[in-house]
């Protein structure tokens, strides 16, 4: 009952988030079911006929390094299969969810005046007479908002004049600053320290000018504002910082600290650190 259960929430032992399973490969407590072979229909099926569109935009927070021009290269396979499943993501929440099928990164390239990552990618849709015609513009402002208004993808912060799809992109509006002064929220903070042991300490974990130390800490506070987001302080959270990486069990593990702020609201009971741990 367990591997049926496992084989249906991946899709018959097909995907596991970004990661293509080999069919005939799970095992639950060592049982495994061979996947049925159905012999091939003698009857041809009919093309799927596809449709190309392109998607750039720039991540500040994904610092360029050679190896992203290497497509072998491990940095550049892990960077490009985390981006095209937040793609793949994002899509399925779009009007073209129907006709989408997917993304595939062609390259990456050094940010435009910044010092971040811009990825260039090819994304198909199918083109038959019961899908919509593709519009560009429509897709745009789905991507715009889907993207928090074109500034958070996952855990990567964009440019936010950055994004094109298929060549149509709209130069952010300058909003002029209002002439009243809002009062300074008044803020508290409170620390969370862990241990990661599948995070191996290295030195470069100790440089902050390190595309290792960069990564780390966009993923971790990524996951930090998720889970927090989800608890009984979601409504007066403010966000965390990670302040430190140290080595932890001979250097097998790496211990984080982080100071994360909430906003102080008469409305919302004292913080309590108990329930919150």
């Amino acid at each position: 009952n367990a591997y049926h259960e496992v084989s249906q929430a991946t899709k018959s032992v097909t995907l596991l988030g970004p990661y293509i399973l080999q069919p005939d490969s799970l095992y639950v407590n060592g049982y495994n079911e061979k996947p049925m072979v159905t012999p091939s229909p003698t009857t041809l099926q009919p093309l799927v006929v596809t449709q190309q569109f392109t998607v750039n935009m720039t991540l500040n927070n994904l610092l360029f390094a050679p190896e992203l021009n290497d497509t072998s290269s491990r940095l550049y396979n892990s960077t490009a299969t985390n981006i095209t499943h937040l793609l793949d993501q994002m899509f399925a929440s779009s009007s073209i969810n129907v006709s989408y099928i997917s993304c595939q990164i062609q390259g990456f390239r050094s940010g435009d005046g910044t010092v971040g990552t811009t990825f260039d990618a090819v994304c198909w849709i199918r083109n038959d007479s019961t899908s919509p015609p593709f519009d560009r513009v429509n897709v745009y402002h789905e991507v715009s908002q889907l993207t928090n208004n074109t500034t958070t993808l996952g855990p990567y912060a964009i440019q936010p004049d950055s994004l094109f799809v298929n060549g149509y992109n709209e130069k952010a509006m300058v909003t002029p600053t209002p002439t009243t002064v809002m009062p300074a929220p008044n803020y508290s903070q409170f620390t969370i320290n862990f241990t990661a042991t599948n995070l191996p300490f290295v030195s470069q974990l100790d440089d902050q000018t390190s595309s290792n130390y960069k990564s780390a800490v966009a993923n971790i506070q990524y996951l930090l504002d998720k889970t927090l987001k989800n608890t009984s302080i979601n409504n007066i959270y403010d966000g965390c910082q990670v302040v430190d990486f140290s080595s932890e069990n001979g250097g097998s593990g790496t211990k984080v600290d982080a100071v994360c702020k909430l906003k102080k609201d008469p409305s919302s009971p004292p913080f309590d650190r108990v329930k919150v741990y």
